[in-house]
């Protein structure tokens, strides 16, 4: 939902997010013992209704070159690696090489596709190893 944080909802909408917001106020002070379960995914299916509201148009970036794909694929299987709900954890991929063997592309390919794109080495970048973090 990067492009435009401000809507106008409808009565519609507004009484659903008013309902669900005084459902999580509810809920935060109860004293159920699984409350802030609860409440993560209340939130959860909030923000997905949220992200419901911006069109499906502005959600899909379509690759036109390799390095874009490459570099969108990479995004995402990073952002699985560190999910927002999730506790703390160990990632799975650890290096460079090992996000080029499971998008299936030479770790140097997979390096020289976001300067294609005008940003930072993915990897290096994003794992932060890059000569800014040192």
């Amino acid at each position: 939902m990067a492009g435009n944080p401000v809507y106008f909802l409808t009565d519609e909408q507004l009484r659903y997010f008013a309902e669900t917001f005084a459902r999580l106020h509810r809920e935060e002070r109860s004293d159920y013992v699984h409350k802030y379960d609860l409440l993560r995914d209340q939130l959860s299916i909030t923000i997905h209704e949220a992200a419901r509201l911006q069109p499906a148009s502005a959600h899909l970036a379509i690759a036109t070159t390799a390095a874009e794909r490459i570099t969108n694929l990479f995004l995402r299987l990073l952002a699985a690696q560190f999910p927002v709900t999730a506790g703390l954890r160990e990632p799975l991929l650890k290096n460079a090489q090992e996000y080029a063997d499971r998008l299936a592309v030479h770790v140097n390919h997979l390096n020289r596709a976001p300067h294609q794109r005008g940003q930072s080495a993915a990897p290096a970048h994003r794992l932060g190893r890059g000569r800014d973090s040192r």
